[in-house]
């Protein structure tokens, strides 16, 4: 039966590939040979704002007691309360402020997070939108 040696020599580490980070927003690998730049991602995010606003608005001003509109409608007012009326227009402005946003400039996810915090912050206490004493 014949045997190998092995070779007393130095052994090579493991390799390591080193990540750049552009600080942009990462989505999941596709496959092989599927890549998402940073131009589409913000574009994305940026009808996905748009469209949510839309709804939300859609869902506000018409007054129909559809079931889709009733649901979308009875959803989100209990977080926002009388906030919820400044909501849509929040969205819409962060959407067009992302497609509009350039990627060299970068820090667009930045803006937008700091303009949830704003939007949240500026929203009554929660014990007054349920009519409760502050």
């Amino acid at each position: 039966m014949a045997t190998r040696r092995r070779s007393s020599g130095t052994r090579r580490a493991p390799s390591t590939r080193s990540r750049r980070r552009s600080g942009a927003l990462s989505l999941p690998s596709l496959g092989p040979g599927w890549k998402i730049s940073p131009d589409v991602t913000r574009s994305l995010v940026g009808v996905f704002l748009l469209a949510l606003g839309a709804i939300t608005l859609i869902a506000l001003a018409l007054p129909g007691e559809g079931t889709l509109t009733k649901w979308w409608r009875d959803s989100f007012a209990p977080f926002f309360g009388s906030g919820r009326w400044l909501l849509p227009f929040v969205l819409l402005a962060a959407g067009v402020y992302v497609e509009r946003a350039s990627t060299a400039a970068g820090g667009w996810q930045l803006t937008l997070l700091g303009a949830a915090v704003a939007f949240a912050a500026a929203l009554p206490p929660r014990s007054a939108r349920a009519g409760l004493p502050v």
